[in-house]
């Protein structure tokens, strides 16, 4: 019923920007029912984002890489993976609700889409039947949101709670890898540690200093980390860092060495290991077979 995107293996198409800095974003619990405008550079944050293509396909840039929606389907993910909007049809509209991770969380969805999510791989579900049924949703919840009268605020809160749910419940039909019996607060603790990964993934982090920030005794921080999200902190780590030197492999000029440095890794030859490993190929030959910037 949905199908869960391989964090590195879509095709790519020469692109004309190169967005180097990224902007920080935070946003309430909200939505938004307007034409789709393209960005001029990534951003990212904290919460979970929806996005539903009405009546054309969207096209972002996702980490390093380069995502499609298909018409009238919706794409979950996480933000605090750089993201960016660079393709759609003139006039298309696009349909959207931002969820505070926290507020994401409490709701207790299922853990193998939230698991899925925190991994950094975007959740596409199929086009929906449901147009009619959106669209008047949409409509109710924009107004309902900005009127200032808590019962209605709240009641558009509790309606886009089961519009989620009812996105998820079409996820866990797919065979995704379960969280285990994991507690609230070890989910609380894998989280905090992944979004400081996220944030910081470019400096030199170590386990000890990732359970610091929590803080945690750093056996229990790799335990609770690895129960959570299926990996331990430091190949979470090194997606990140890969996951950043495609997107500036894709959308800049920068020689390969320096695309290293920038993406966190401490060496070349670390870099070429990494990248190579996940990737399947070199970093040179990754960029000359998307099509993406010569290097400089």
């Amino acid at each position: 019923m949905f199908f869960s995107l391989p964090l590195y293996s879509f095709p790519e198409a020469q692109m004309t920007f190169s967005p180097v800095h990224l902007v920080d974003q935070v946003y309430d619990l909200s939505c938004w029912q307007a034409e789709a405008m393209l960005m001029d550079r990534a951003h990212r944050h904290d919460n979970i984002e929806f996005n539903l293509a009405v009546e054309s396909e969207l096209t972002y840039r996702y980490g390093g890489l380069r995502l499609t929606v298909p018409k009238d389907a919706t794409v979950m993910f996480w933000g605090a993976v750089p993201h960016q909007l660079i393709e759609r049809a003139p006039g298309t509209v696009m349909r959207g609700v931002n969820v505070p991770l926290g507020v994401f969380l409490r709701w207790q969805l299922p853990g193998a889409l939230v698991m899925t999510l925190l991994n950094g791989r975007p959740v596409v579900t199929p086009p929906s039947p449901r147009r009619e049924v959106d669209a008047a949703l949409f409509g109710q919840w924009l107004p309902d949101l900005e009127s200032g009268d808590l019962e209605r605020r709240q009641t558009a809160s509790l309606e886009m709670e089961a519009w989620v749910r009812r996105l998820a419940g079409e996820a866990v039909t797919a065979r995704l890898p379960g969280t285990g019996a994991a507690t609230e607060g070890t989910v609380r603790h894998a989280v905090f540690m992944a979004r400081f990964i996220t944030r910081h993934f470019r400096e030199q982090l170590t386990v000890e200093r990732i359970a610091a920030a929590v803080p945690l005794h750093p056996n229990y921080a790799m335990t609770a980390f690895r129960a959570v999200l299926g990996m331990t902190m430091k190949a979470y780590l090194t997606q990140c860092r890969v996951a950043e030197a495609q997107r500036l492999l894709a959308t800049t000029g920068m020689s390969v060495s320096d695309v290293a440095v920038m993406s966190g890794f401490g060496s070349q030859s670390r870099f070429y290991a990494s990248f190579t490993e996940t990737c399947g190929v070199a970093p040179g030959a990754w960029r000359r077979a998307h099509g993406a910037h010569s290097e400089g």
